[in-house]
């Protein structure tokens, strides 16, 4: 049989909405993707990438990457409910999800392999209700461990069905099949995917490994020398933070402004049940120093946006709200504010009716988590207006946080005026003179 494949390029992702084929028997196998494209799906793609439908040589899609951003997808979409894949087998979790994978060529022609990729699918459930599974990387299911640069070979993936759906809901019929590349370090080069099923489980789950637990001693047993002090007095003394007079290394880490959603909700999976008290609760002091975290950190929420634009959308959850704030004030810990300029969360503004152009980054320049316009003043007043409502947070609770991160991650390369205009300044004072610069 010749393979019908989907080839596509370096940072694009697929997502498959399924079409209405139906297992006839639990043993046999269900074709998703095989010989051609059903007439029930439809071809969309983001992130900069854009897609290609070709009968030459063989029937594929091809998936040619345009813009900078690492999660670029295309997607097969359905849309209707009553074209998802029925899932009327016994016992599903004895099934897994099959397909084939093969490497690319890179822009100089070169056949490539080792790109990272993940897996999600997404659900109906028995009383209609939408649910998502986390994304499950593939390199622990691939045939050898990982794409060759062979593009005669192809690796077979086979992902326990079971991983999908740690939380045991009733499923009905399969929504969607997403694959993403997994990271942005993936060499610059296509996949190839086909074949992909559900087929009866044949690879056996590797033993789970668990540590030992003397790797996290009980709070009673941590001497009080590496204790962080509760509530302790932050400062700075030349190069060093000082801790109630005394230098010490800080380790930390960092929560979203809702907390408890991926926490105190239903359980993931991939540990031993003896870790619960890691994954499944909000860390309290103790807990954070039994894992070496002498600060926490969390995101700056969107509701400033609010006072510009009471239609902008994004995933506000009042309750959480309220539990975060209730978590930093129990914790006893050197807290620090993170502004990171998420564009799914404060870019949104930006993408609202009415917003001043002069505000928002021009979509020309490179840029990365900088939805503002940092050359002009309109721009720059909403990135005030941003921080200022950070600091009121903190401050109205009575928080002191020990450091404020205006910026996290950002970098864009901008040619307007303003800004050659002040790299212009530069060189006068830096140099004064040509002769100098040269």
């Amino acid at each position: 049989m010749i393979r019908k494949k989907i080839l596509f390029n370096l940072m694009s992702g697929l997502i498959f909405f399924i079409a209405n084929p139906l297992f006839s028997a639990p043993d046999t196998s269900l074709s998703i993707f095989s010989d051609a494209l059903p007439e029930q799906w439809a071809l969309f793609s983001g992130k900069g990438v854009e897609p290609l439908l070709s009968a030459d040589p063989r029937p594929h899609i091809s998936l040619t990457y345009k813009g900078a951003a690492p999660f670029g997808f295309m997607k097969m979409n359905c849309r209707l409910s009553e074209h998802a894949l029925l899932l009327n087998v016994d016992q599903p979790e004895q099934y897994a999800l099959v397909f084939y994978l093969n490497s690319g060529n890179d822009s100089f022609g070169v056949n490539c392999g080792g790109q990272q990729i993940q897996v999600r699918l997404d659900f109906f459930t028995a009383n209609a209700e939408e649910y998502s599974s986390d994304y499950i990387k593939c390199r622990e299911f691939i045939d050898h461990g990982a794409i060759d640069s062979d593009s005669t070979t192809w690796q077979k993936t086979e992902i326990p069905f079971h991983l999908f759906n740690p939380r045991k809901k009733e499923l009905d019929s399969i929504k969607a099949l997403w694959l993403q590349f997994a990271n942005s370090d993936i060499p610059r080069a296509g996949i190839s995917i086909a074949d992909i099923s559900l087929q009866r489980q044949t690879i056996k789950i590797k033993k789970q490994t668990i540590m030992d637990d003397e790797s996290f001693c009980e709070f009673k047993e941590i001497p009080q020398r590496l204790l962080m002090p509760k509530n302790a007095r932050i400062s700075i003394e030349g190069p060093n933070l000082v801790v109630n007079g005394k230098p010490r290394f800080i380790i930390g880490t960092q929560v979203s402004a809702a907390p408890d959603q991926g926490v105190e909700g239903p359980p993931t999976i991939g540990y031993h049940e003896k870790y619960k008290w890691i994954y499944e609760k909000l860390p309290d002091y103790e807990t954070c120093q039994r894992l070496g975290f002498d600060s926490m950190g969390f995101f700056v929420p969107g509701d400033w946006m609010l006072e510009f634009d009471q239609n902008v959308a994004w995933n506000r959850k009042p309750e959480s709200f309220k539990r975060l704030f209730s978590f930093l004030q129990e914790i006893h810990l050197p807290l620090y504010v993170d502004f990171t300029l998420f564009p799914h969360v404060h870019g949104k503004l930006t993408e609202m009716p009415g917003f001043p152009p002069a505000a928002k980054m021009n979509p020309s320049y490179k840029q990365h988590w900088l939805p503002f316009n940092t050359d002009t003043e309109e721009g720059m007043s909403y990135l005030r207006r941003f921080w200022e409502y950070g600091a009121r947070l903190m401050v109205d609770r009575g928080f002191t946080p020990f450091f404020y991160e205006l910026f996290n991650e950002p970098s864009y390369f901008s040619t307007s005026p303003q800004n050659r205009q002040r790299f212009q300044l530069a060189l006068k004072q830096n140099y004064q003179t040509i002769d100098t610069l040269n």
